[in-house]
């Protein structure tokens, strides 16, 4: 998309958004300012924990993360709709 609220939104319409993280799905966050400024790839969830490789994070570099489910600053996911 051409960026991430943009590409949150498109979730949205296609009725693929959701609050559950799954393997493949596209998390995005709030900034801030309470806006959606940032997103990644989730690539694995346990109970508690969901893992995901973002870019731009900490100057310009892909990353892996760790989260808590449920995190005051995610805002949902995008689910994959793979075959």
């Amino acid at each position: 998309g051409a960026g991430c609220y943009y590409s949150m939104q498109y979730y949205k319409q296609a009725g693929r958004f959701s609050t559950t993280p799954q393997v493949g799905d596209q998390i995005f966050f709030y900034d801030s300012d309470g806006d959606i400024g940032h997103t990644g790839l989730v690539y694995a969830v346990s109970d508690s924990y969901v893992y995901t490789i973002e870019g731009n994070t900490s100057g310009d570099m892909c990353k892996q993360n760790i989260y808590v489910v449920g995190e005051y600053d995610i805002a949902g996911y995008g689910v994959y709709a793979g075959t």
